[in-house]
């Protein structure tokens, strides 16, 4: 049985194309308005703009309505963190980047300055939810 994650990856390497952003079935509704609305954010301050975890975003509403999913099944999905875990795995695949290209550059792997770290532990058991 295929999961939803490997479904979803197929799906998008099988339509993934260099054009299929602005010639999919039904078009890239959510996209198209969250870049009018960065078109809007933008005239207001410059650095308003639509970054890459809401593209990620809107993109996937957009993959997950034209694979006829409903409006309900979507909100359920956002709540139980499916995208949340595209942005880890985007996060992810950076560091391993980054950690290889250090490897490769054969440079010492990046360690911050332990005296410009705050940790700010709370006091009592935190509550969740």
């Amino acid at each position: 049985m295929m999961t939803l994650y490997s479904f979803l990856i197929t799906t998008i390497l099988a339509r993934s194309g260099p054009h299929y952003t602005e010639h999919g079935p039904n078009g890239t509704r959510q996209l198209n308005y969250a870049l009018a609305v960065e078109q809007v954010t933008t005239q207001k301050k410059n650095n308003l703009i639509l970054n890459v975890d809401g593209c990620i975003g809107v993109l996937l509403v957009d993959l997950l309505k034209e694979l006829k999913f409903t409006d309900r099944e979507i909100d359920e999905m956002v709540k139980a963190g499916l995208f949340n875990a595209f942005f880890v795995l985007g996060r992810s695949i950076g560091l391993i980047g980054h950690y290889f290209d250090q490897i490769r550059l054969e440079q010492d792997l990046y360690r911050h300055p332990l005296d410009d770290i705050l940790y700010d532990v709370p006091k009592g058991r935190e509550k969740l939810g």
